[in-house]
């Protein structure tokens, strides 16, 4: 009898174990590795104005807080900087389409661009 008992609770806990990652949220590493390649394509995305690199002669810094809707658009919540270099990361991010990054999707980020000569 007291094998049986510890046999039923030998599987139970197996059977938990097994179960249980499958209720678990994704793997932070894995998470890191979908913002890590999001930020290279964010960066690839927000290139320097070209039409403004005459005007510019300092340093010209964007953050921008946004966040990835289902579908995978950029949703451009709020931006600050100077307001010709502001306008082009938003155009930029808004018709950029993140796919296969449905762990990111409502998650806020806040990035910052620099545009220098």
């Amino acid at each position: 009898m007291k094998t049986i008992n510890i046999l039923k609770s030998l599987v139970t806990v197996i059977i938990v174990m097994i179960t249980l990652p499958g209720f678990a949220s994704s793997d932070p590493t894995e998470i890191n590795s979908k913002e890590s390649k999001m930020k290279r394509i964010v960066s690839a995305a927000v290139d320097f104005p070209c039409c403004l690199i005459d005007q510019s002669d300092r340093m010209n810094i964007v953050t921008v807080n946004f966040n990835v809707a289902e579908d995978g658009h950029v949703i451009v919540n709020e931006i600050n900087g100077n307001p010709t270099f502001t306008s082009h990361v938003k155009e930029k991010l808004e018709k950029l389409v993140l796919k296969k990054m449905s762990d990111l999707v409502g998650k806020s980020f806040v990035y910052r661009f620099v545009f220098s000569k």
